[in-house]
């Protein structure tokens, strides 16, 4: 699916893409719910706070905690973030979420998952099926996969 890049990198521990409406459209991770939820949640208060300030439109937003990294892209009307171990380095999960956004930036449509991986995997997206510990499986080595992304 769209989001296989993020989860195969160091220290990621979730990541969803979210519509604007809130939906999760896919999700990985043990916490790939709460992320998307959450994701929803902060996108409302980015966009209220640009308003107010007269920054325009956010784009992205990062935070620390004591134990995560969250970053996230808004891109059209959808939100797409990571939550990593804190202490990671998260210019790679940054990189992977401006490369998916980029294939999402069609208005209006979500393009299927092949022509955002490059990979054949079918077109509907189904949140459920990409639930799981994908941060327990460890990353899959695949070089053909990952020259296509």
């Amino acid at each position: 699916m769209r989001l296989d890049t993020l989860r195969n990198l160091p220290g990621v521990r979730a990541c969803a893409l979210v519509s604007e409406d809130g939906l999760p459209l896919e999700m990985q991770g043990e916490l790939g719910d709460v992320l998307a939820a959450e994701l929803a949640s902060l996108r409302a208060s980015s966009e209220r706070v640009g308003r107010r300030l007269g920054a325009g439109q956010m784009t992205r937003l990062a935070f620390t905690s004591d134990l995560i990294e969250v970053v996230a892209v808004f891109t059209g009307s959808f939100t797409l973030g990571a939550a990593l171990l804190r202490g990671t380095d998260t210019r790679s999960a940054q990189q992977a979420l401006a490369r998916i956004a980029a294939g999402l930036g069609t208005p209006g449509g979500l393009p299927s998952p092949a022509a955002t991986d490059g990979a054949a995997q079918g077109s509907e997206v189904r949140g459920s099926e990409t639930r799981g510990s994908a941060a327990q499986d460890g990353p899959v080595q695949d070089s053909a996969a990952a020259e296509r992304r």
